[in-house]
């Protein structure tokens, strides 16, 4: 396609001008961070949260506001003191609705602490994650790497030009075509440009594509199976006769990243699926 001939040009131009990233060891992650947006975390996500903290780490959640049903064990955070409400602009618009962008950036901010690693709500934890070098993050089965599960070595600067270019409102060397397009249609009528004209994942997995081709980072992303398993895209789960010991005995599935998720058919999950067996554990 045009637009992704686009960036792989300026994705192999960027990186004759980029050095490599200089080999460091190993970091070992104990301590995970997400943020919850809205006045109640749903039964399923709490169920994932327990599924973290059952393997040992320390858990703090973000919020912005009260949030009902955060289990005990996890350390409710203010938000602010990673980035103030304000710093996302017009997204933050009851009309809008863009909590996916906020949250790509918000993980931007919390990742250049360098203190934790972040996971979507929606993840359920089957065993500890790998010790990174530089990135911990892993493809989908359709192609594109997913930040449900992010760890950057501050350092490296992924996340601050990812920000910079928020910040600044630029045009990113991601930027899909259709970008371009819309940005120059805007000049042409005069129009102001504003950060909702952004594709929802422009500063997420857009970016992050990018970042590996560019830091040469290909050796360090993990394969689908370990954190977006196939049974995560449908209701299969919940049924008694579809197995999932195999995911429990792979040692390279580390988790299941939830992409389908239905409240009430997961409260139904039937006895022995692996909903079933999850919300048990």
């Amino acid at each position: 396609m045009l637009k992704d001939l686009h960036i792989q040009i300026l994705a192999w131009y960027a990186r004759r001008r980029q050095s490599p990233l200089p080999e460091v060891a190993p970091t070992r992650l104990s301590r995970i961070g997400t943020l919850w947006i809205g006045d109640e975390l749903p039964r399923f996500h709490r169920t994932c949260l327990r599924s973290w903290l059952r393997h040992g780490y320390e858990v703090d959640v973000f919020t912005y506001g009260s949030v009902e049903g955060i289990p005990e064990g996890c350390q409710i955070r203010d938000a602010g003191e990673i980035a103030p409400i304000d710093y996302f602009g017009p997204l933050t618009s009851p009309e809008v609705q863009r909590p996916p962008m906020i949250s790509d950036l918000f993980r931007q901010k919390l990742l250049l602490r360098g203190q934790h690693v972040w996971v979507d709500t929606d993840y359920f934890m089957l065993r500890p994650f790998p010790d990174p070098r530089t990135i911990l993050i892993g493809r989908e089965p359709s192609g594109p790497v997913c930040s449900a599960v992010l760890w950057i070595r501050p350092e490296s600067g992924i996340s601050q030009k990812i920000l910079q270019a928020y910040e600044h409102r630029t045009l990113a060397p991601w930027s899909h075509t259709r970008v371009f397009t819309r940005r120059l249609a805007n000049l042409f009528k005069k129009q102001p440009w504003s950060i909702l004209d952004y594709p929802m994942h422009h500063y997420g997995r857009h970016a992050l594509d990018f970042a590996v081709e560019v830091h040469r980072l290909e050796g360090e992303v993990l394969p689908p199976k370990a954190f977006y398993a196939e049974v995560a895209y449908d209701d299969r789960l919940t049924r008694a006769g579809e197995p999932f010991q195999p995911l429990l005995d792979d040692p390279r599935i580390h988790g299941i990243h939830f992409f389908w998720k239905n409240e009430e058919r997961i409260a139904q999950a039937e006895p022995g699926s692996f909903f079933d067996w999850a919300k048990a554990q």
